[in-house]
């Protein structure tokens, strides 16, 4: 991760930093999928067909994720049983 938010030799900011529409903090204020946080499209729209099957649609980045004997979960629910 600490290569993508380094700045380029070239004085740019960096790949991730020009990209990033909103800082998500500890997710608790950031939709995952209604929020535009990385591009200028929601993850609903760009991904409308995993959007449909998700039961968890209105999720916090907060709430969709967990640490578990120090390992991250992720908390999907889905309609049905994914390809």
């Amino acid at each position: 991760m600490s290569r993508i938010r380094e700045r380029g030799g070239d004085g740019s900011s960096g790949w991730f930093h020009g990209h990033m529409l909103r800082r998500v903090g500890d997710g608790t204020k950031t939709s995952f999928w209604y929020d535009r946080w990385i591009g200028e499209v929601p993850l609903c729209d760009r991904f409308c067909q995993l959007f449909d099957l998700t039961e968890n649609k209105s999720l916090s980045v907060a709430n969709l994720f967990s640490v578990d004997s120090e390992q991250w979960r992720v908390l999907w629910r889905w309609r049905r049983r994914l390809w």
